[in-house]
């Protein structure tokens, strides 16, 4: 592990005297983040806009599986009538404020350092339009404009992790709660990983990583969530399709029988990766945590190579 994210995961550990010594901040951060969202719901942006707006977030910081659930819904859906929205989280355009059209759902328009790299993640794997910003209303707005300028009909727009957005009027929300864990160590940040814990405000809610969950279990977790439909819960598991060379080619598994990986990430839940890659077939032998997003470098790579 990096010393930043033993910091992270040190902050986040429901340790008493830590959660003491971190309870004034996490009182703050209530305070603050409670007051932030009722003022974006009075300026909240009405929509005028040609196509549904649907949101999909979760309660805590990073590690539910949107970077995975989105692209099974704007394929459900259909990739020609959906269009995806968000942050560009780490990249060049965020920093800016500008909204910006980094796929028209056929090619790149600007480059991952500028999109990011979930941004360029959905315009690789996606036949459909990608849009970063800030601010959503004003991407929503870019999207239209792209959308009259091209004589294109898109249905559907997805905003990524917009639980807690309010700029645009969502049409439907859906909230993805960890079935492991939905409310984390029960403290908001800096103590926990909360961001919030109202679950009330989702249409509907999918638990993820639900793979051991038996029917007792499921009912025990949506006995967790007293004031939500029990019938709009829905759960969701994680099963690998395979292990692939270049993102194209399914590599066979008795040509990997007698292979040993070395598993390197940056992501939110990297015993989530490292889980699946085994289920894949993957005999991981040793293992290197990079940070959430972590931009990679040459000397990182050379690293990498002496472990291997």
């Amino acid at each position: 592990l990096t010393h930043g994210k033993k910091a992270i995961r040190l902050l986040c550990m429901p340790r008493p005297g830590l959660s003491k010594l971190f309870l004034p901040l996490e009182i703050l951060y209530i305070f603050f983040f409670k007051l932030i969202c009722w003022y974006k719901k009075k300026n909240i942006h009405q929509n005028s806009f040609p196509f549904k707006i649907i949101s999909v977030g979760n309660l805590t910081v990073g590690g539910t599986g949107k970077s995975v659930a989105i692209p099974i819904l704007v394929r459900l859906l259909g990739e020609e009538k959906s269009a995806i929205v968000l942050r560009g989280y780490r990249g060049a355009i965020e920093k800016t404020g500008d909204s910006v059209m980094v796929s028209d759902g056929q090619r790149m328009l600007v480059a991952p350092a500028a999109a990011g790299d979930e941004a360029t993640m959905y315009a690789q794997q996606l036949a459909a339009p990608v849009v970063v910003g800030v601010n959503r209303a004003r991407s929503c707005m870019l999207l239209q404009q792209w959308m009259q300028k091209n004589k294109k009909n898109i249905e559907y727009v997805f905003l990524d992790d917009a639980y807690q957005h309010f700029s645009v009027k969502k049409d439907f929300e859906i909230l993805l709660l960890d079935a492991r864990a939905p409310f984390d160590n029960g403290h908001y940040l800096p103590v926990g990983r909360l961001r919030e814990k109202d679950y009330t405000r989702a249409d509907v809610i999918i638990a993820t990583h639900a793979d051991g969950l038996d029917a007792a279990a499921q009912l025990d977790f949506k006995k967790k969530l007293p004031a939500f439909n029990s019938e709009h819960i829905f759960f969701g598991t994680h099963a690998p399709e395979g292990i692939f060379f270049h993102n194209t080619e399914l590599v066979d598994q008795q040509a990997i029988a007698s292979k040993r990986f070395l598993l390197a990430a940056g992501v939110g839940s990297f015993s989530g990766v490292l889980a699946t890659a085994r289920a894949a077939g993957a005999a991981v032998c040793a293992t290197r945590e990079f940070n959430d997003h972590y931009r990679y470098s040459s000397d990182d790579v050379q690293d990498l190579f002496q472990l291997m």
